[in-house]
């Protein structure tokens, strides 16, 4: 059997996760799994919308983000929401290249559109997700 050299070999990443809406399938009773793209797509929102202090073992896994929708919804608001986004998914989701995070205020509505482009570590193709940030109503 012929030897085969570093170049020729390659590895394929795949990422798997419970989908957070704990379907599950009627007849095994397992619970769904997401895989490689919505993996992530569900890390990136999940981190995004934890605060410090939510998950149980792991109180420093988190953002503040969520405690600025209390807060007067503006330009400056989102520049800061840009910032913390960004700076919770590079601290916490070694799996991504964050390449731009872009915050649009709807004011009237006061809510927040995120829309997060990155790459995949390994991944030559650019993925942008798109979530809405919104103050719980009371």
């Amino acid at each position: 059997m012929p030897k085969r050299s570093s170049e020729e070999i390659t590895y394929i990443r795949s990422y798997k996760d419970i989908n957070v809406d704990f379907r599950s399938n009627p007849i095994t009773r397992d619970v769904y799994a997401v895989k490689n793209e919505a993996a992530i797509t569900q890390s990136l929102k999940n981190l995004v919308q934890t605060r410090f202090g939510e998950r149980l073992m792991q109180p420093k896994i988190g953002s503040s983000v969520y405690d600025m929708l209390f807060e007067p919804l503006d330009v400056f608001s989102g520049i800061e929401l840009q910032s913390r986004i960004s700076t919770t998914i590079k601290n916490y989701e070694p799996r991504v290249e964050v390449l731009e995070v872009q915050v649009g205020i709807l004011e009237e509505e006061d809510s927040a559109v995120v829309n997060v482009t990155y790459r995949i570590i390994g991944e030559p193709q650019i993925i942008t997700n798109q979530f809405i940030l919104e103050r719980p109503s009371s």
